[in-house]
């Protein structure tokens, strides 16, 4: 029997790209300028890795992870706040 693995990076994920120790909003920023998808135009064409339940702690303020902050910002206005919705329920819907 013959198989093989194919190993390749998730579709939407941020990694250490600054290589500092931790991922950061310096890394998420690297990464959406990095990683965007042409084809999509939700959210610019920016996937978006938070889910549901971890948007909306971020919107409240108690999101345990700082990038997360960073994602939660959909709209790139560097602000949390309903602005923020819409645009993130167009990238889950229209990924």
């Amino acid at each position: 029997m013959v198989g093989s693995v194919i190993v390749s990076q998730p579709d939407c994920a941020t990694f250490d790209l600054d290589f500092d120790g931790d991922v950061d909003c310096e890394d998420w920023r690297v990464f959406k300028a990095v990683y965007a998808y042409p084809d999509s135009w939700a959210n610019g064409g920016v996937c978006i890795p938070l889910t549901i339940p971890e948007f909306v702690e971020v919107l409240l303020g108690i999101s345990g992870v700082d990038v997360h902050y960073c994602m939660g910002d959909v709209n790139d206005d560097w602000k949390l706040n309903g602005h923020d919705v819409q645009a993130y329920v167009n990238a889950k819907l229209y990924p």
